[in-house]
């Protein structure tokens, strides 16, 4: 499941745009605490978790199946790394997570 095939085509450009333009910081995907099931905000954080900015977009599709599933494949992979003895400072993994008001 693509983030691009649950956002559709328009939301999911806007938001690649965006995100271009938060080059430097982590994202934090949320689902939108709006009550729409289809929103989902991305939140750039800095280094030390402080906020920069944030936008909300709104798919064709429901966004948290596609949140847990990425929820699943950061854990995997931050396991992954833990097994080969690198942490999560040393990869940043850190800036990556995930959260539903929703869950």
């Amino acid at each position: 499941m693509k983030l691009a095939d649950v956002l559709g085509t328009v939301a999911f450009t806007s938001l690649m745009d965006w995100e271009a333009s938060q080059e430097g910081y982590g994202i934090q995907y949320i689902q939108s605490t709006d009550g729409n099931e289809n929103g989902l905000t991305a939140v750039a954080l800095a280094t030390n978790g402080s906020y920069i900015d944030d936008i909300t977009v709104y798919g064709d599709n429901p966004i948290l199946p596609w949140l847990q599933k990425f929820s699943a494949e950061l854990d995997d992979f931050a396991q992954q790394l833990y097994s080969q003895g690198i942490s999560q400072t040393q990869y940043n993994e850190g800036n990556l997570t995930f959260s539903s008001a929703l869950t």
